[in-house]
């Protein structure tokens, strides 16, 4: 097969023009967000924080008061209600796109947390970006091979 440059390069344009570069990004921006949110809510494992450090055990007082609303009190997993789990979205703007805390109560709440802890959860991880690359870049690749190909 033979494609000469300028047609590559054409076809490229194109591409990059297309909404298909931040779909991608937006693909691999929720599977991160799913990670994120596992790493934070995990109600077996216990919250981790951008470190993989745990958050320790429930205050005895606030674990009889977890118990008594149905919410396990082993590990300590931030998760009550599930407004703060619910509130982290993938949010995009033109070509930005975004984790984030959405609503000013629930970027307050996860504020609270993270100074009553003395930790940085809420923000992405390295391998989390790790991931995030990861996907993107097969993603990516899967898009150039395509155009590569000849197909467009």
């Amino acid at each position: 097969m033979k494609l000469e440059i300028t047609e590559i390069l054409k076809r490229l344009k194109k591409y990059g023009e297309s909404t298909t570069p931040v779909d991608n990004i937006v693909v691999a921006m929720n599977q991160t967000r799913g990670m994120v949110l596992n790493r934070i809510f995990n109600s077996e494992r216990g919250t981790k924080d951008v470190n993989g450090a745990g958050l320790g055990k429930y205050s005895n007082a606030y674990a009889k008061y977890r118990q008594s609303k149905g919410r396990q009190t082993n590990v300590i997993d931030l998760e009550f209600t599930g407004s703060l789990r619910r509130d982290i979205k993938v949010v995009q703007s033109d070509n930005k796109v975004a984790i984030a805390i959405v609503s000013n109560t629930e970027r307050l709440k996860s504020s609270y947390l993270e100074k009553n802890f003395r930790k940085d959860i809420f923000s992405v991880s390295v391998d989390e970006r790790k991931e995030f690359n990861r996907v993107l870049s097969k993603l990516f690749a899967e898009d150039i091979n395509f155009i590569l190909e000849g197909e467009s």
